[in-house]
């Protein structure tokens, strides 16, 4: 039986004015050093929620897959790279984005990623997702299962950084907080199973160079 997850999750988810202080001579005289050693600014990073919004943003976006995106998404982390703790924030706002945002406001890319992971899940979580609409609370499993999907069909790496091994979740990642927190709802193998008909492939990357920094 074809279970409906949109719907389920639809009945849940619902400069100020600078002032001019008094400047002695010896602070003007600093000032004016300062000014003739015209010093070069430091590269600086965004902090990892402001890197996983512009990637959700690129996602939103994003007309066609491929290289082409994944570019992309790497020109928008760098200069810190991809970590366990940006891992982490991407998947929070795309789980965000997916359920206060309409359909009608995603790219093409993101749509039929999201698709995907509704007929899977729908097929792999069925007696989840069945009980999700009886079980309000059960929904929030629902609407991470499907932010997962979409990143195993779009962005695979972040999962590994986030500890969705292929053995199973890796010891004291966020995968291994996840299922001691839900695997009771998500039964034993099915999440494996789920990734990999969404196109899950551990161990090989992405294509374009991603780097994958130190977890921190």
């Amino acid at each position: 039986m074809a279970i409906d997850v949109t719907a389920i999750l639809d009945c849940v988810c619902l400069t100020s004015k600078p002032t001019t202080p008094h400047t002695t001579k010896t602070q003007h005289h600093h000032r004016k050093s300062t000014r003739q050693q015209a010093p070069i600014a430091a590269q600086t990073s965004d902090s990892p929620e402001e890197m996983a919004t512009k990637v959700i943003t690129t996602l939103r976006n994003a007309e066609e897959p491929g290289l082409t995106l994944v570019e992309s998404l790497n020109d928008t982390v760098k200069p810190a790279g991809w970590s366990e703790k940006l891992a982490k924030r991407v998947l929070a706002i795309l789980e965000e984005t997916l359920k206060a945002t309409g359909r009608d406001t995603w790219g093409p890319v993101l749509r039929d990623a999201y698709d995907k992971a509704v007929l899977i899940s729908g097929e792999v979580f069925d007696k989840l997702v069945e009980e999700a609409s009886a079980h309000p609370k059960l929904a929030a499993v629902v609407s991470t299962v499907l932010a997962i999907g979409v990143l195993a069909v779009l962005m695979p790496w972040v999962l590994e950084l986030l500890g969705f091994a292929e053995e199973g979740p890796v010891a004291w990642s966020f995968a291994a907080w996840w299922q001691s927190r839900y695997g009771g709802r998500v039964p034993k193998g099915s999440l494996f199973t789920y990734l990999q008909r969404s196109g899950m492939v551990w161990g090989k990357g992405a294509p374009g160079g991603v780097v994958v920094l130190a977890k921190i």
